[in-house]
């Protein structure tokens, strides 16, 4: 177990701590003890659940571990921080990221949930797992989750359930306690400052069930938003109104005001109400920003704020992914646009028809009806200005819907028109020709374009939301094409994060990226987890138009699992969906298409790939090219190898230096060269590339028995972080490839992948240095490896 360990898990209430100090610490250490202010006479493991519990001098010597869960680390006694006593490792628990939430859901369902539900619900629970953990129990006994093909679906409004809840807790309190709790709600965030005795008990009350917190700034801010939204709903009329009115004569009016004053047919400050709405479409929270902008329209406003409320509905409807309606509401927008005076009215009806063709384009898969849209607006703009979003809005469009080329040629043609356009749309198009870039295979290029506007990125998108969500979906996939998926978790939790984060990422956007690099990872069963659950929520919600993209890997990670049927099933649904965003990684969707092909033998299939390759690099897309032609190179097509060797000058990026090393494997059918390449391949983290390097080398015949042994230990060692038992390269040897080792054997591999050198490994099994070499020696003889791995020597 190593050197004594304080294991110190800092958390505010409602997070978890408790459970996992309580149940499942005790499950995965069953030996564990759970102690208050003594030290148990035997335990190795030993358990406090809260700072009172740590017994106030330092540990016996057969105590190797204390686990302790504390809101701050200095509540503990100072023995435990004290150098000298035993290490310390910090963990912090708070909100669940998205990486979390779906897996989170699922387990406390016994089975996989839809991902707009798990959303909804993650969402209205403020993410807090306690409070998530109860919803689930609440809405799946009162049958508003329903379970229909395996898959839990939310199938009615949650909110009751809250009402239901905090009404019980309200009234157990006394009735100065009620008014405070509804008090804060109706103010969140409330100031603490001068709380009376009662007040501070509730807030006290609050923050321990972890439904609020006290800010930094010393304001309290209610967690979970379906709690709050309840207790203001339960407050009294009288307090209400007061409390609202209070609000909207400050000048800096909370949200939940702007909301009241609409809802009561007041007039609201026109920027008090764009900030509301901001706030709620950067939360995806569609059908609430939709609500609000309806009864704004209810207004008797003049033809500027009907023109600006039109707009606002037609963002939250094509969020809904109701495109016919997105285009009434932009109807309307034009007949009110058609009431101002010159030149505002052809500004405004000029931006109604760039608008109107992105609908077309990327929700009804109109491209070229969108972009002769585009270019008709441009030529009738009023201005440089209007001229510009027009032409802007066009090379992004080309761009995210995979007319790349046509892309390419629209930005050089109007790149000093693009250059009137606004700062944000200038950003976008500089995101939009990053993608380009990978397209091209100048992977290099699109990642430094990426690095020196990232700065210019964050300040735009104060101003323009869908700007940040651009840019993290181009580093998503310039990180992937750079360097492979070693740096891409990190990534990804940073981009699921939601804690404090100024939008909320799009659901199905996000598990595209999950499932990605899942595939790359070798994990092929969480690949086609996520995917499958992606391609079931984009049947509904799919507003950007990932469906394609999704089918293309799930025909991949079907055939590669072995489910031939359902894989043929998947190619067949191909060409009947719309391209639609996918076209932005459509080198990627026809890659998946090709494993899919070759795997099940369909007829046709190398001759499509080198036709399609072909097309790829007439049009200078050398990085499609490439993705195309690897999947056939992987399982062996020569000619596939052959033109992605011919193609490296075009190509920037390790990924793609590693799969032009790869295609010179296949064509030379070099054992060593399988071997050398998939340990590299490994060491990026494609280790589902690396398996099956490391496969088609142990499948050659060789002189040299030891390294067709090199090439099976490293394929066995692969599949026991893997999910790829049926993959039909990996599948095809045989069992007894895998080298029998001894107990001491096994010890020093385990220590060696640890990163440990040689006089560790000694010191650690109290041994000699030179017995250690004599077990490598043999170690390496079995496997046939000759020297540690490099992926441990980085």
């Amino acid at each position: 177990m190593g050197e004594p360990t304080a294991v110190v898990i800092t958390s505010d209430p409602g997070f978890g701590v408790t459970t996992l100090l309580t149940e499942r610490v005790p499950a995965h250490a069953p030996s564990a003890e759970i102690i208050s202010g003594q030290w148990h006479p035997t335990a190795a493991v030993q358990i406090c659940i809260g700072p009172p519990d740590v017994p106030g001098t330092p540990p016996p010597a057969h105590v190797l571990r204390l686990v302790v869960g504390c809101q701050l680390v200095n509540e503990l006694p100072e023995w435990v921080t004290e150098h000298g006593h035993m290490g310390v490792e910090l963990f912090v628990v708070g909100q669940l990221r998205f990486t979390e939430l779906t897996e989170y859901c699922s387990a406390r369902l016994g089975g996989p949930i839809d991902l707009g539900s798990a959303h909804l619900l993650g969402q209205v629970s403020g993410y807090v797992p306690a409070m998530l953990a109860w919803l689930l129990g609440e809405v799946r006994q009162q049958g508003l989750l329903v379970q229909v093909g395996g898959l839990w679906h939310l199938t009615g409004d949650v909110q009751p359930v809250f009402d239901a809840y905090m009404r019980s807790y309200l009234t157990s309190v006394p009735e100065a306690r009620r008014l405070a709790a509804h008090r804060f709600a109706l103010e969140d965030p409330a100031p603490a400052a001068d709380l009376d005795e009662e007040e501070e008990l509730t807030a006290q009350g609050l923050i321990g069930m972890g439904v609020m917190r006290k800010r930094d700034d010393g304001r309290l801010q209610w967690l979970v938003p379906g709690v709050a939204e309840s207790v203001r709903r339960l407050a009294p009329g009288t307090m209400v109104k007061r409390i609202m009115a209070d609000s909207l004569a400050s000048g800096r009016p909370t949200p939940q005001a702007v909301r009241w004053a609409l809802q009561q047919g007041m007039q609201v400050d026109d920027g008090h109400f764009l900030q509301l709405m901001d706030r709620l479409l950067r939360e995806r929270s569609y059908r609430d920003a939709l609500n609000l902008a309806r009864l704004s329209l209810q207004r008797d406003h003049s033809a500027e704020v009907r023109y600006q409320d039109n707009l606002l509905a037609h963002h939250a409807l094509r969020g809904l992914n109701d495109p016919d309606e997105a285009l009434a509401h932009l109807r309307d927008a034009e007949t009110a646009a058609g009431q101002l005076p010159s030149p505002e009215h052809e500004k405004r009806s000029t931006h109604v028809a760039a608008l109107r063709a992105e609908v077309l384009g990327y929700q009804k898969g109109e491209v070229d009806a969108a972009a002769a849209l585009l270019q008709q607006a441009q030529h009738q703009a009023p201005d440089d200005q209007a001229a510009a979003e027009c032409a802007a809005r066009r090379v992004m469009l080309l761009t995210y819907t995979g007319h790349i080329s046509q892309a390419m040629l629209t930005l050089e043609a109007e790149q000093e028109t693009v250059g009137a356009a606004g700062n944000a749309l200038r950003i976008r198009c500089k995101i939009a020709e990053a993608i380009q870039m990978v397209a091209c295979g100048r992977s290099h290029e699109a990642f430094t374009q990426l690095v020196k506007i990232r700065h210019q990125a964050e300040l735009a998108q104060q101003s323009d939301r869908t700007v940040g969500e651009e840019l993290a979906a181009a580093f998503s996939a310039v990180s992937l094409a750079v360097d492979g998926p070693d740096q891409f978790p990190a990534l990804l939790a940073q981009l699921g994060e939601t804690e404090n984060t100024p939008s909320t990422p799009e659901t199905v956007g996000f598990h595209v990226g999950l499932a990605s690099w899942h595939w790359l990872a070798g994990d092929l069963d969480s690949a086609h987890r996520y995917a499958e659950l992606d391609a079931a929520a984009a049947e509904y919600g799919d507003p950007a138009g990932y469906r394609y993209l999704l089918v293309s890997l799930l025909a991949a990670t079907s055939a590669l699992r072995g489910q031939r049927t359902q894989a043929q099933q998947r190619l067949h649904q191909l060409p009947g969906i719309m391209l639609r965003a996918s076209g932005a990684a459509l080198g990627a969707a026809l890659a998946h298409q090709a494993v899919a092909r070759v795997t099940l033998g369909v007829k046709g299939t190398e001759a499509w790939v080198m036709e399609t390759a072909q097309e790829f690099s007439d049009s200078g897309l050398y990085g499609w090219a490439s993705d195309v032609l690897y999947s056939a190179a992987r399982f062996g097509s020569k000619r596939a190898a052959r033109a992605l060797v011919e193609i490296e000058p075009k190509l920037q990026g390790h990924v793609h230096a590693l799969r032009v090393q790869h295609a010179r494997a296949v064509v030379s059918q070099d054992i060593l060269a399988f071997h050398a390449v998939a340990e590299e391949l490994r060491a990026v983290g494609l280790t589902l590339f690396a398996a099956e390097a490391a496969a088609t080398g142990a499948a050659l015949e060789a002189k040299d028995p030891a390294s067709k042994r090199r090439c099976s230990a490293l394929v066995h060692e692969l599949k026991e972080n893997s999910s790829l038992d049926n993959h039909p390269l990996l599948s095809r040897l045989p069992d007894g490839a895998r080298p029998k080792l001894t107990r001491r054997e096994e010890q020093v591999q385990g220590l060696i992948a640890q990163g440990l050198s040689n006089e560790e490994i000694a010191a650690k099994l109290s041994l000699s240095r030179r017995t250690v070499e004599n077990h490598i020696a043999s170690l390496y003889r079995k496997t046939g490896r000759t020297r540690r791995n490099p992926a441990r020597l980085r």
